[in-house]
């Protein structure tokens, strides 16, 4: 690219014609910016022209046209708003001989340095520097010393990215409890002092207090140990402060429990026996309860609460809800297959698009008549949910479930926790790629009418575009996952099983540069009522190096599921099976 930006406010020749200079550096103006992905949104582009002035975006061939028809916004020599790097211009330098030799200064310049030259300036004074004055030497020290030998990073700049990193990625105390899993509230707040704590509670009010807990982390001959004044009237300390556990040390406290799965038991839990949640008398083990001849859906625990409505689900709501649930559950997946084996005799050609189109709609109609034969599905409950479940569902709030409490996104709009946030899992088993992640909008209890009685809890969600650098993107150094706020998934699939979900949270990026106002950093919860613990013993776990070679199982990643449903994938597991 021809380095002096001066055609771009030469338009029009003498004659008044579109000057071919000027369309040149037009054309290579729109390969650099599609070239730098970090600067587009989506496949849209921020038009610099003379009327939108990099407000509005367009696509590339809008933008284009509005280039030439309009011109360029004045006095933009530098395309900072279209990827590419900021650089400090020395006053007085003419514009036209500043941009002409830009790119071969940009490598050499460090903004960082000239910032700090630019404040303090340069010193001719032969005196020592003051205390203060050093402080600062010694900053423009650190940019030129290594961070350690044979690094290409100053110690100026691994300490400028790090602060960065600590106000992007700032989590308050609450947030800090659902990263960890360790309870913030409570005399055990503080996971240092644990049970060796000073806490107690106010006389009047009950508040947990740690007032006067840290003398005990004072050097032992600290005057402020013996004061009987300034702190509790009359109390010296003594003790000294705890020892600072390991990680070893908690993972050998916890094996010594002997427990392998540990579970906070309460009154609000769904497995604690109290009076209120007495079994009747004609029980009909229906619901949760995993009783003969069940299917696996119905058998997963989870509870309900608060106030419950009722509504009646429209057509589109009932399809969705009805063909969800029947490709989810496994016990159906052999009639799947046979559904598909139909197709395929019927239109040896069928494309698999076909046959999606056709499962989506034609298979809920075709297993309804297809189970009423006995003899062809001997499993009365496969038999029941054939038929589909009422209309009329219940709406509840909040709903426990895989050790997580789930709130609707209107119920804890004025709370101070984040409970709506979920997690679907993609199906090529991957960690973060192809995960759906959204906002539980309702909370919705489905009936089927036929004894015993059958309910299935179903998520309402509006999902993010899971399209990777268009809806969701990953850090490539920190493989932190972050959501466009602004972009959501375009296939009509708003339920989930609420078996099926994990919880999230969304924190906005503290920064306000433009490419991270619209973007969510997606965190992933712990499940605070239950805790998976290791099957075997720490001292007896076998080491993770291992000398003889393994053969991974490769993955095909070339078949990115479009929606939750992924019928595609679920058919070829069906195919490989057989």
């Amino acid at each position: 690219m021809n380095n002096d930006r001066a055609w771009m406010y030469q338009r029009l020749d003498s004659q008044g014609c579109l000057n071919p200079a000027f369309v040149n550096g037009v054309e290579n103006f729109m390969e650099y910016v599609i070239s730098r992905p970090s600067s587009l949104d989506g496949i849209n582009i921020q038009c610099p022209c003379f009327n939108c002035k990099n407000i509005k975006f367009w696509n590339a061939e809008t933008v284009k046209l509005h280039l030439l028809k309009k011109g360029f916004v004045r006095n933009y020599y530098e395309w900072d708003r279209h990827g590419e790097p900021y650089v400090v211009r020395q006053s007085g330098e003419p514009s036209s001989t500043y941009y002409s030799n830009t790119q071969d200064r940009r490598d050499e310049d460090n903004l960082m340095y000239n910032m700090v030259m630019d404040a303090a300036g340069p010193s001719f004074n032969p005196e020592m520097p003051n205390l203060e004055v050093q402080k600062l030497y010694d900053i423009l020290d650190s940019f030129k010393r290594e961070l350690y030998e044979g690094c290409e990073t100053s110690q100026l700049s691994a300490m400028a990215q790090m602060l960065s990193l600590k106000s992007n990625h700032h989590c308050d105390f609450p947030a800090y409890s659902m990263l960890s899993g360790w309870k913030t509230a409570g005399h055990l707040a503080c996971p240092h002092c644990a049970h060796d704590h000073d806490a107690y509670n106010l006389s009047h009010g009950g508040k947990t207090t740690w007032f006067d807990n840290h003398r005990k982390f004072l050097p032992a001959n600290h005057p402020f140990r013996k004061n009987k004044n300034w702190f509790t009237k009359g109390k010296t300390v003594t003790e000294s402060a705890p020892p600072v556990r390991t990680g070893e040390d908690v993972l050998q406290e916890i094996e010594s429990l002997g427990l392998m799965k540990v579970t906070e038991l309460g009154s609000d839990e769904h497995n604690a026996k109290t009076r209120h949640r007495k079994v009747p008398r004609n029980d009909s083990s229906g619901g949760g309860e995993s009783f003969g001849g069940n299917i696996s859906i119905f058998s997963h625990p989870g509870r309900s609460h608060g106030s419950v409505s009722t509504r009646y689900l429209d057509d589109r709501e009932y399809i969705a809800a009805h063909n969800y649930i029947l490709f989810n559950c496994p016990e159906v997946a052999p009639y799947t297959e046979i559904f598909i084996n139909q197709l395929r005799e019927h239109n040896p050609h069928i494309t698999s698009v076909e046959v999606d189109r056709c499962l989506e709609s034609n298979f809920a109609t075709w297993f309804k008549h297809y189970a009423q034969d006995p003899s062809l599905v001997p499993n009365e409950y496969i038999r029941d949910i054939s038929f589909g479940h009422l209309r009329s569902v219940k709406s509840v709030p909040i709903y426990y479930v895989n050790g997580y409490k789930f709130h609707t996104r209107e119920y804890g709009a004025d709370k101070s926790t984040f409970n709506s946030g979920v997690c679907i899992k993609g199906s090529n088993f991957s960690e973060t790629f192809n995960d759906y992640f959204g906002i539980v909008e309702e909370i919705l209890i489905v009936e089927y009418p036929r004894f015993p009685a059958k309910k299935k809890v179903l998520f309402k969600c509006e999902w993010f575009d899971p399209t990777i650098n268009v809806g969701t993107r990953i850090h490539p150094r920190y493989n932190i996952v972050e959501v466009n706020k602004r972009k959501r998934l375009r296939v009509y699939e708003p339920f989930v099983l609420a078996m099926q979900a994990m919880q999230v949270y969304f924190c906005n990026y503290s920064s306000l540069k433009r490419d991270k106002v619209d973007w969510l950093v997606v965190c992933k919860v712990k499940a605070r009522s239950l805790i998976e613990l290791p099957q075997t013993p720490m001292s007896h776990q076998e080491p993770f190096q291992d000398d003889i070679p393994t053969h991974l199982n490769d993955i095909s990643t070339e078949d990115i599921p479009t929606h939750l449903n992924d019928i595609s994938f679920f058919r070829k597991i069906l195919i490989l099976s057989v």
